[in-house]
């Protein structure tokens, strides 16, 4: 056995018969004790992060609670991408929704001047996923000419509804 299997009480109970001075043996328990603390702090800690990285939520944004520009923007986009808004709500990966998903959020992030964090909570996101979606939508618009023509039309009946900022 060794010295880090003995647990800290039957390391004290030991140091206690021992035939020391009791400085020395005042030290030792001290030092005994704050490993103990320290153990202690840390097995704590190591609890806490695992609890955040799971504290995310999971489930799908509400698109009742969202602002009336908001649930505009996502009717349009919904209906040229031929989605159902409660799939645009979902958690569901497919391509289509996602890039729904993402021309919804540059409109609101870029063109109406949405701060990432507001639109991050109307999603359920994080601020940096946001700005994530915002640079993959600005690649894709360079590189695919349908998803740059969709995102065109998108825009162009957002202007014609006059679709404001609250």
């Amino acid at each position: 056995m060794t010295i880090h299997d003995y647990t800290h009480e039957m390391i004290e109970a030991i140091v206690n018969t021992a035939k020391l001075d009791s400085l020395t043996k005042h030290k030792i328990v001290r030092k005994i004790h704050s490993l103990k603390m320290y153990k202690d702090f840390k097995t704590r800690k190591l609890e806490e992060v695992k609890l955040q990285k799971h504290k995310r939520p999971t489930a799908p944004m509400s698109f009742s609670s969202l602002p009336a520009s908001v649930k505009e923007v996502i009717k349009i986009a919904c209906d040229k991408h031929e989605i159902d808004i409660h799939e645009f709500c979902s958690n569901r990966r497919l391509t289509d929704i996602i890039d729904c998903q993402r021309q919804v959020i540059y409109l609101l992030h870029k063109e109406f001047k949405y701060s990432c964090t507001k639109v991050a909570l109307w999603f359920i996101k994080d601020h940096s996923t946001i700005l994530h979606s915002c640079k993959k939508h600005c690649d894709l618009v360079e590189t695919n000419r349908m998803y740059a023509r969709l995102y065109q039309v998108i825009l162009e009946q957002t202007n014609e509804k006059a679709i404001f900022v609250i």
